[in-house]
């Protein structure tokens, strides 16, 4: 099984040579347990759909222990960094069930802050590019890991590191997926879609990217009337508070593209 190669148990004293599967030494981390990952079988387990969830959740819990560990979240950044972003992202893709989720989008940040820490932005842009990938294609269709693949992106934002921005390669499919999303009846979804136009269009002024201002000034009918349809119908604090965020945004982002 993925889940016991991944998360084999190794003397304490040096490194295995190979794990289970025959995977190289220099793809094996040791916790301080004295266990040891090896992040191919992980990323192997993560980005398989079939894997069972159970699996799956194990094996997140377990590397979420092991990088709260000086030394394996060291050697994961300086050795491969880049290694588990894929992967990690996948979990969001693959698998309909939001406590494997939630694990995720904790490990991802953890990751992120650990190597901004270390002065490495690379990983939180690599993150973000490949979630607003995902979010940009619409190949989710706006189903619970759609959602739980745009909270993640919102978190991400959140740090408001303005070099995000520029690691979103398609803002044209993403912003007209977003304005698609805020026309669904989910409030949950309307909430979130919220949450990050709010924090693109802040990261916007910080950018001020040509290109995206012509994705929004295109959009300009629906991004004024679709937030306020939502601020009226919502029943939900949590949309009423980020409609309220992103109304003055859009409100400052379309006089001041107006005047010139």
């Amino acid at each position: 099984m993925h889940s016991t190669a991944a998360l084999s148990l190794q003397p304490p004293l040096k490194p295995p040579v190979t794990c289970s599967q025959g995977h190289s030494s220099n793809l094996i981390l040791t916790t301080a347990e004295g266990g040891s990952i090896c992040l191919l079988c992980l990323s192997v387990l993560l980005a398989n759909p079939k894997s069972p969830t159970v699996h799956v959740s194990y094996a997140l819990s377990q590397l979420s222990q092991a990088i709260s560990q000086s030394q394996f979240i060291h050697s994961l950044l300086t050795f491969h960094s880049h290694f588990l972003i894929s992967p990690l992202v996948f979990v969001l893709s693959n698998f309909d069930d939001e406590p494997i989720a939630n694990q995720t989008i904790d490990l991802i940040l953890r990751i992120c802050d650990a190597a901004k820490s270390n002065s490495n932005e690379d990983v939180q842009m690599e993150f973000a590019a490949r979630v607003s990938n995902w979010l940009s294609s619409g190949s989710l269709a706006w189903s619970r890991r759609q959602l739980y693949m745009l909270h993640c992106f919102g978190v991400l934002l959140d740090s408001q590191e303005s070099k995000l921005y520029a690691s979103i390669k398609d803002k044209d499919s993403l912003i007209c997926n977003l304005i698609t999303g805020l026309q669904l009846s989910s409030e949950v979804i309307q909430g979130e879609i919220m949450f990050v136009l709010y924090r693109l269009f802040l990261l916007h002024f910080i950018d001020m990217d040509d290109n995206c201002t012509d994705v929004f000034a295109a959009c300009c009918p629906k991004l004024v009337r679709l937030p306020l349809e939502v601020l009226m119908k919502s029943e939900s604090e949590d949309v009423w508070l980020n409609c309220v965020g992103v109304l003055p945004c859009i409100e400052f982002f379309f006089q001041f593209i107006f005047a010139f």
